[in-house]
């Protein structure tokens, strides 16, 4: 065509090809007159059938219609007169908005004629509220400003960072490196020992990967293990081959329990199976990034200067906020996992800080978008070069904790892409690769080789960073780290979306110019190479949920089954794959039926992969297909239910213990209730509990010459009822006092007890003891659980049970525990330490008949709340975050801050669909080690760790250890006499409810040989918990001042965040000087009473006395005189332990906590602290009468609660 006619808008198409039709039709798909526009469709004969595979597609495009099929084009266009058709545009880029029908050709066209524009291309954003974006890669710098640095950033960020450097810190971690060197040595020693290799003859790095049976791509791996072996004189290397060197018998260097090194000793002893299955192909190498000690981001944090590096940012980051006014925006690049991001989120103030994670792994990702859950100022993007044009130019902090050397020059130019103009850049990296690194890094490198060689010196990064405008302002070496400290350019020339606003305001009505322009460095193209609209819409669309990436489906077989089994056992409705099974209230008593349940599935699995890789990906892939069937389930022997059976190990210890020639003997070990019924129907109340003994053998066993049996026939059960003349009188007291410390002779039926005592008010007591040598825990809450279904519900049916307990203890006897547990032990036995010394006002060897008492609190459903949450996020089971708050609060009070505390396990393997509802004794017994760190969440995160790693190896008794401890020690017994019981995770809401018909009223427990017992369970939406201990053991304001702390200890942690990341010692405070104390296996002096002698006034400093009770109203808002009492005052016993806290930080550091108690008025504890007696006062026998009277009100308070 030479000339176009003036006439025409556009290039028309013309006319219709032979053998082809069009239509022009609109929306009713009615045709279109001449020079109106509607879509084209095309027909005739080349229309094709429809699209392949894709149905819906088919029927959308293709009609059948005025006799004929049609495709639908999508484009735009009209008839002229002439019978010439005209192309308008795509109906996909023609949209209304604002009432305005909009080209967004137009658009396109418009932005293709600005200069700067390399190209161009606008869509229409959102659904109902659509607005317009345009996305454009910009060419030269028609469209930049130049942007400048906040004049407010500080001058030299190096003078942030320039203090508190350890000088002998470089000496120190040689050696420490050194010795590191040596324990993962004799591991790797032991490791091949245990595969096979002696060495006994010359085997070259071939014949040992032979002998391994590991996969080829580990050679390299195996023979830098041979190498390390060799330096050590483990082995001996002679032309290429190795064998047995001169240091191939000595026995390991074990490091000391108070050592740094125990808890990586701890970690490699129990990475054998792991590391053999990762090597012989049997689990993916990549499960180690989810592993809490393995994972390379896990040891970074545990490198010697990790710490004091995140310490020094979260500071600089407090200092920039102030200086800025604003909260300092900081991006990391190489985010991993997100463990780093939480350290340092932990350590600062949310108001400082936004935080944005990248990486390059979607599954990391994932994985740290869990993690970072808790913190809503963080999110985590994955980086790709939509979230790196989002970002650019925008941190005030980039922050790169030793990712450069992994990800490359990619991160390198990330630095400056990120930092806003002059933005701190913060970048730490290893100068030398870890020894651990040959049993953790060194498998997860892309090209196999060492994760050394991936490292640079700091002149290497220097010229790097030069090359890329970054200053440094400050290098130096912290711990195993180069840090270096750079500024990014003071200026910088950037697209300005403002200059493209204007070209295009130049060319087009306002209502067309789009709100959202996008500098992108190229259009994302489709597998077709057409333009990726859906990938430039994501870029602008909000994301309604950051993590819903997260919430990926299961996708394999083992994933799908395991995912099933969580629903059901955790009880929430869907599950994902990084799903945290800790984080969905799991605990050791879920994870003992998990592997159970996976076992019958046809899945083997380790209890420890569980805790070692706690979401459900991850643990799926730790699982193997069953070869060979599962184990026979338990088999019913109704025949032999009669006959007697072996008592079990904690069986017996309980029956010997209760003998009077024991220390702290001649006592049942029992759990004794004082219920209040309303009008209780007795003959229905008799009636349920004969068809408990009909139905549950154990109710009908005694215990006979050392064995146990069920009885076929016992007499019917009849409810022993006592008259009283009055439920609260002396009458009623004395007999709930002769039933709670009565002591059942287990060979006489029954073994239990259960008594009543009515006034005639309509209301009764029921007394009800239970002996721990027939029934645990757990079988007590199912006993009252169909108690109260029976006696409630007459015509209930409970389905009947086809096992008993003898059928358990006969499936299970003989079972021989498996040679790693003994031998893991066996090497524990060394590290375990001593039960804790508290301070005893009398050994225990003097004591006659011990008698218990019990102090009992709750937490209140919302707080509980928060606690358990709390927990979740820190990766921690309620039941260890109890347990380590009660070994932080006993190590506190003990001469030895490490400790062992004697956990009580309700163990039943699930053998038998039916065996949750059996009653028997399942109990064992587990000794939990507490070896503190510095700050309280490590501290609980190691007790949690060990406590997997221990439970892994519970078919060794805890009992045949303390035989051993004993032996080793030369003692005749190793006694662990502090224990921990938690019934979290059975009947939530049942047990011992304020609501039942059986309403608690008083309780109390007692096992032989034990000093303290602290039992833990929830109901009704509580926390609520006792401590049962010997009375005669412990001065009283002793024990209620550690029980009060342990109190304050859950109520902080469960509403203050920050105490997370406290030392422990700031957190926990210590009681006062262990040396002071008295041996935990000596007499202790008693503590004096409260402080009453008298002397004369000018003894005590008033303005002391003055100080005193002003902190005391500053701390606690109440007013107190000089000689009042803190308890009549308003004090309880948490308050006193928050005061006490006050006072150690106003610098009483000094003093104990039961010296308020004892010293219990401000004069008093002038008098205490200037070192004399409180003097006289008229009133003293007065005012010793009502703190009597408070402190039993107290006393009573505190243990009136079951």
């Amino acid at each position: 065509m030479g000339e176009v006619p003036p006439h025409w808008r556009s290039i028309p198409y013309g006319f219709p090809l032979a053998n082809q039709c069009y239509r022009v039709v609109d929306e009713q798909g009615r045709d279109c007159p001449d020079w109106v526009q509607g879509e084209l469709w095309i027909g005739g004969e080349g229309v094709a059938h429809g699209y392949f595979h894709d149905a819906e597609r088919t029927a959308r495009q293709f009609v059948e219609d005025a006799g004929g099929r049609w495709y639908r084009t999508g484009d735009l266009g009209c008839y002229w007169p002439d019978g010439t058709l005209e192309f308008l545009g795509r109906r996909d880029k023609q949209v209304k908005i604002g009432g305005y029908r909009i080209e967004l050709g137009e658009i396109d066209a418009a932005l293709g004629r600005i200069d700067g524009v390399k190209t161009g291309i606008a869509l229409a954003v959102g659904e109902r509220d659509r607005s317009l974006a345009a996305f454009v890669v910009p060419s030269g710098t028609a469209l930049c400003s130049e942007r400048q640095a906040d004049p407010a950033l500080p001058p030299d960020y190096g003078a942030l960072f320039a203090h508190g450097i350890d000088a002998d810190g470089p000496s120190r971690d040689r050696h420490a490196e050194a010795d590191l060197g040596r324990l993962v040595a004799d591991f790797l020693h032991e490791h091949l020992q245990r595969a096979g290799l002696d060495f006994g003859t010359p085997l070259s790095v071939d014949a040992a990967l032979a002998c391994y049976r590991a996969q080829p791509a580990w050679r390299a791996l195996l023979g830098r293990w041979l190498a390390l072996l060799a330096a050590h004189g483990r082995l001996l290397e002679q032309d290429g081959a190795y064998l047995r060197g001169p240091r191939h018998d000595n026995p390991p260097d074990l490091p000391p329990a108070d050592g740094p090194l125990f808890e990586t000793a701890d970690a490699l002893l129990a990475h054998h199976d792991a590391l053999g299955a990762i090597l012989r192909g049997q689990r993916p190498a990549h499960t180690l990034l989810d592993h809490p000690f393995w994972a390379p981001e896990s040891l970074l944090l545990r490198s010697p200067g990790t710490e004091h590096t995140i310490e020094a940012l979260a500071a600089a980051i407090a200092t920039l906020s102030r200086t800025l006014g604003r909260p300092v925006r900081l991006v990391e690049i190489g985010a991993r996992g997100g463990q780093s991001g939480a350290a340092l989120l932990r350590r600062v103030d949310a108001r400082n800080l936004t935080y944005t994670g990248i990486d390059a792994s979607q599954d990391r990702v994932l994985c740290a978008q869990t993690r970072l859950e808790p913190y809503p100022h963080a999110r985590v993007r994955r980086a790709d070069a939509a979230a790196l044009s989002d970002l650019a130019h925008s941190a005030d902090i980039v922050w790169a904790n030793n990712a450069l050397h992994r990800i490359g020059d990619a991160a390198l130019d990330g630095l400056t892409t990120l930092a806003a103009p002059a933005a701190l850049v913060y970048v730490t990296e290893l100068r030398d690769a870890s020894a651990l690194a040959l049993v953790s890094a060194d498998l997860l490198t892309d090209d196999g080789a060492a994760a050394q060689q991936h490292l640079r010196v700091a002149h290497d990064w220097r010229r790097a960073f030069d090359a890329r405008g970054l200053a440094c302002e400050l290098a130096d070496a912290v711990g195993s780290h180069q840090r270096f400290v750079l500024r990014a350019p003071s200026a910088v020339r950037t697209p300005d979306p403002r200059k493209l606003g204007a070209a295009l305001a130049a060319q087009l009505p306002s209502y067309m110019v789009p709100q959202r322009l996008h500098f992108i460095d190229a259009l994302p193209l489709t597998a077709n190479g057409k333009i990726d609209h859906t990938a430039l819409l994501s870029r602008c669309t909000p994301t309604e949920d950051d993590n819903a990436g997260a919430r990926q489906a299961p996708q394999s077989d083992a994933e799908r089954t395991v995912a099933a089994l969580w629903q059901r056992l955790l009880q929430v409705d869907t599950v994902h794959r990084h799903s945290h099974f800790l984080q969905l209230g799991g605990d050791s008593l879920l994870a003992t039926r998990l592997i159970g349940e996976l076992d019958q599935a046809g899945y083997m699995a380790q209890l420890g992969d569980l805790f070692d890789y706690p979401t459900l990906a991850a643990f799926a892939a730790t699982l193997r297909p069953r070869a060979e069937p599962a184990a026979d389930a338990l088999q019913p022997d109704a025949a032999s239910r009669g006959l007697p059976f072996p008592l079990t190990d904690v069986q017996q210890a309980y029956l010997v213990g209760r003998q009077a020639g024991f220390a702290l003997g001649g006592v049942g070990s029992q759990f004794f209730v004082e219920f209040e019924v309303e009008r209780l129907d007795v003959a229905r109340f008799e009636t349920a509990w004969r068809r408990l003994i009909a139905r549950h053998d154990m109710l009908r066993a005694v215990v006979r010459d050392g064995r146990q049996q069920v009885l076929a026939e016992v007499p019917p059960f009849t409810l022993t009822r006592h008259r009283v003349a009055s439920l609260d009188g002396t009458d009623a007291t004395a007999l709930r006092e002769r039933l709670a410390y009565q002591v059942r002779e287990p060979a006489c039926w029954p073994v239990f007890d259960v008594q009543a005592a009515e006034d005639g008010s309509g209301r009764s007591r029921l007394y009800v003891c239970l002996d721990n040598l027939l029934l645990d825990g757990l079988s007590m809450q199912i006993l009252l659980a169909e108690l109260e279904t029976l006696y409630l519900a007459p015509d209930h049916v409970l389905p009947p049970l086809d096992i008993g307990f003898r059928d358990y203890v006969a499936h299970t006897a003989g079972r021989r525990p498996d040679d790693t547990s003994v031998a893991y032990w066996q090497r524990r036995l060394d590290t375990l330490p001593p039960a804790p010394q508290l301070p005893l006002r009398q050994a225990p060897g003097d004591i006659d008949t011990p008698r218990f008492v019990r102090l009992s609190a709750a937490l209140p459903s919302a707080q509980w709340s928060a606690l358990k949450e709390r927990a979740g996020a820190a990766s921690l089971t309620p039941s260890a975050l109890l347990l380590a708050a009660y070994s932080a609060v006993l190590s506190a009070w003990s001469a030895q801050r490490a400790l062992c505390v004697n956990l009580t396990l309700f163990d039943r393997q699930p053998v038998h669909p039916q065996i949750e509802q059996v009653l028997g004794d399942f109990t064992s017994l587990l000794l939990l080690a507490w070896q503190p760190a510095d700050d309280w969440l490590a501290s609980a995160q190691r007790l949690q760790q060990r406590l997997w790693q221990d439970l892994a190896h519970r078919d060794v008794s805890a009992l045949w250890v303390m035989r051993q401890l004993a032996q080793q020690h030369g003692r005749a017994t190793a006694e662990m006499p502090v224990v921990f019981t938690s019934a979290l995770g059975f009947d939530h809401d049942r047990f011992l409810a304020q609501a039942s018909w059986l309403k608690p009223r008083w309780g109390i427990s007692q096992t032989p040989q034990v000093w303290l017992d602290h039992q833990v369970y929830e109901s009704e939406g509580e926390l609520r918990f006792n401590w049962d201990a010997v009375e005669a053991l412990f001065d009283p304001a002793h024990l209620r001042a550690m029980f009060a702390q342990y109190v304050a200890l859950l109520e902080r942690l469960a509403t203050d965040a920050s105490a997370w990341a406290l030392p422990l010692d700031v957190l926990v405070p210590r009681a006062g000087q262990a040396a002071a104390r008295p041996s935990l296996h000596a007499p202790a002096t008693a503590c004096p009473a409260p402080d009453d002698t008298t002397h004369d006034d000018a003894t005590v400093d008033p303005a002391l006395v003055g100080r005193l009770r002003q902190h005391f109203e500053q701390t606690l808002g109440r007013p107190i005189a000089a000689r009042q009492s803190f308890f009549e005052a308003g004090a309880s016993s948490l308050d006193l332990v928050r005061w006490h806290i006050g006072l150690r930080q106003t610098g009483y550091a000094s003093l104990a906590i039961t010296e308020l108690f004892t010293h219990a008025s401000p004069h008093a504890l002038a008098a205490h602290l200037s070192g004399a007696a409180a003097p006289a006062h008229a009133d003293d026998a007065t005012r010793r009468a009502l703190l009597d009277q408070r402190k039993a009100k107290l006393q009573r308070r505190l243990g009136a609660t079951v």
